[in-house]
């Protein structure tokens, strides 16, 4: 309920792809603090991936819209609405496996580490851009 229109008051003063990468940054801290909060405080690192993932949503949407061409519109917003949907379905059962495998904390600090990488390959990316 306050990430999406969060995001979209940021998106109006600061762009689209400057809300994209503060949702991005927000995942990898928040998702390293699952495994270092007591359990009484999980629900804060909790609330701030619920809010960055309705953050990035929301500008993204608009942005595949802006950059697809206008015959290609909805071919472009099905394929983003397919991957963001289905990688769930398949996240979960994966990071499930690792957990079982390594343990909970390392699986979540291991996921924190490659959502940190993939920040900055973004930031990086599109600064080429």
């Amino acid at each position: 309920m306050l990430g999406s229109p969060a995001a979209g008051w940021l998106s109006d003063r600061i762009g689209r792809r400057g809300v994209i990468l503060i949702a991005l940054g927000m995942m990898g801290p928040s998702f390293l603090a699952l495994t270092l909060v007591p359990n009484e405080l999980l629900l804060l690192p909790l609330t701030i991936l619920g809010i960055s993932a309705a953050m990035r949503q929301t500008p993204t949407e608009v942005l595949v819209m802006d950059t697809a061409p206008a015959h290609r519109r909805a071919t472009a917003l099905g394929a983003y609405h397919m991957l963001v949907q289905q990688s769930g379905g398949v996240a979960a059962p994966a990071l499930g496996f690792l957990a079982s495998l390594v343990g909970i904390g390392a699986a979540f600090t291991g996921l924190c580490a490659t959502l940190g990488i993939a920040s900055i390959a973004v930031v990086l990316a599109s600064r080429k851009l």
